[in-house]
């Protein structure tokens, strides 16, 4: 098999996996992809995922599609942010007044728990629950306990949330969008993020070795929503040991104590 012809092979397959991540991660198909989509799922696999790149390009050349782009693929290390950045940024996520709540919040769930922009801006209120122990916060199948030092942050917010005297009066979403029923823009709050100076891909690939350090891949996937592979693939990078996990039924899901030192 020639280049040429391993090369189309190759993006066939590529495309086909990513139409597949789309429905099952997103519930979307081709016609709504969007630049954040592409950004999580670049950012979340191999380099080979570059190939769709052809795919993307033809969906924008005929208009089927907004106009979004394939970064050009770079030989280069995985972005990671050192843990001192991290904390400084959960610092300001607490005390910078000049932050809007909900990029605040949007920031700390990212920050925390590395959960993917596209869905963070999918979360519906109901994914907060109030318990006798604490505020709990569900991203996969089983939820987190929000650190003390940020609960109250989230529990404010959702009260206190915006566009909702006017469009979105009572809406379900966590961070209700400009239009009736709809939630914010996955690529609005990416681009909100951005301007606030958090690396997006650092923080997530920090976020999630470091938890992985923590839990087991499998309670730690339940409890973020992510594969067991990727999680799997951030514990090896970490050298997280493969025995005597924790129990995720004994011992939530939170940050460890260096989350203390951000409201220092």
């Amino acid at each position: 098999m020639n280049f040429a012809v391993r090369s189309a092979k190759q993006e066939i397959t590529e495309s086909g996996r990513f139409l597949a991540w789309l429905l099952s991660e997103h519930d979307a198909t081709y016609s709504d992809i969007r630049q954040a989509h592409l950004d999580d799922y670049l950012s979340s696999g191999p380099s080979t995922r570059h190939a769709i790149n052809t795919f993307i390009a033809s969906l924008v050349a005929s208009r089927e599609i907004a106009k979004v782009r394939v970064p050009r693929r770079e030989a280069r290390a995985t972005p990671i942010l050192t843990q001192a950045a991290r904390v400084d940024h959960i610092r300001a996520c607490l005390t910078a007044g000049e932050m809007p709540a909900a990029d605040r919040v949007a920031a700390l769930i990212l920050l925390l728990y590395a959960h993917p922009v596209g869905k963070i801006a999918a979360l519906k209120t109901s994914a907060l629950e109030a318990r006798p122990d604490g505020l709990y916060l569900r991203l996969g199948s089983v939820p987190a306990l929000l650190p003390a030092q940020v609960a109250a942050t989230f529990w404010d917010y959702v009260h206190n949330r915006p566009n909702q005297r006017t469009v979105n009066t009572d809406s379900p979403w966590l961070f209700p969008g400009n239009l009736p029923g709809q939630h914010t823009h996955p690529e609005s709050m990416l681009h909100r993020l951005r301007n606030w100076g958090i690396d997006l891909n650092g923080v997530r690939n920090t976020a999630l070795r470091d938890l992985a350090r923590e839990l087991n891949p499998t309670a730690l996937a339940n409890s973020l929503g992510y594969s067991s592979k990727i999680i799997h693939q951030h514990a090896t990078t970490a050298g997280a040991p493969h025995a005597d996990y924790i129990d995720l039924k004994s011992s939530q899901l939170q940050p460890s104590s260096w989350l203390s030192s951000a409201k220092d």
